[in-house]
C-alpha cells in the first residue's frame, strides 16, 4: 500500500521496508500468542529471507482434523479476504467475504466487495461454488482443504460471480482460528 502513494506524497518506501513492516505485524501477533495469524502475515512475502526465517521460528502446526474455523487470504493494502467454515448438522457451511482495493479506496475505506455461500458434505475435502445468476458466463470457485489452509481457484470474472470490480477469491487462505480453540 505504501508504494501506491509515492507519486502523490513523493515519499518513496522500498519493497524491503514493506516486507519489514509486514513481518513486524507478524512478530507482534507471534508475541501475542497468535502464531497462525503471524504465519499469515509472514506468508504475504514468503519468498523473502526474513519471512522464511520468521516462519521457521514459529511453533510447528499441530495436526488438526477440524476443517471448521476462520481462514484468511491477503487482499492487499493490509486487508484480508475471509472464508468461514461452520459445522452444521449434516454438512459444512462455507462463506466468503472478499475485497478489492485501489490506492484511493484503501485510504477512504470503501473497497469493492463480494461474497458467496456454499456447502460441503462432511466426507469431502473439496467444496465447489457455481453461479450463473449474474452473467451468462459461469462463475466456478473450487475450495480445496489442506492442513491449516485452503487453496481457492476462481474461474470467471468478478462480475460473473456477482462480486464488485476487482474482487477475486483465488489464492491461499491460512487458518487463523479453529472451532476447537
Amino acid at each position: 500500500m505504501c508504494s501506491s502513494f509515492e507519486e502523490e506524497t513523493r515519499i518513496k518506501i522500498s519493497e524491503k521496508d514493506i516486507i519489514s513492516a509486514e513481518n513486524n505485524v507478524g512478530l507482534t501477533y507471534a508475541r501475542l500468542g497468535k502464531p497462525m495469524l503471524a504465519r499469515a502475515w509472514f506468508s504475504i512475502s514468503d519468498e523473502s529471507k526474513i519471512s522464511q526465517y520468521n516462519i521457521k521460528n514459529l511453533p510447528p502446526l499441530e495436526e488438526n482434523s477440524q476443517l471448521n474455523g476462520t481462514y484468511i487470504g491477503y487482499a492487499g493494502y493490509g486487508r484480508w479476504n475471509t472464508i468461514t467454515v461452520d459445522q452444521n448438522k449434516n454438512q459444512y457451511d462455507i462463506g466468503f467475504q472478499g475485497y478489492a482495493f485501489n490506492p484511493k479506496t484503501a485510504v477512504l475505506g470503501a473497497p469493492n466487495m463480494g461474497e458467496f455461500y456454499t456447502e460441503m458434505p462432511f466426507n469431502s475435502k473439496t467444496a465447489v461454488y457455481k453461479n450463473t445468476e449474474f452473467s451468462d458466463r459461469e462463475c466456478f470457485i473450487t475450495i480445496q482443504f489442506e492442513q491449516h489452509q485452503l487453496k481457492v481457484t476462481q474461474t470467471g470474472y468478478d462480475s460473473n460471480c456477482g462480486f464488485g470490480g476487482g474482487v477475486n477469491s483465488s489464492g491461499i487462505y491460512y487458518q487463523i482460528e479453529s472451532e476447537n480453540e
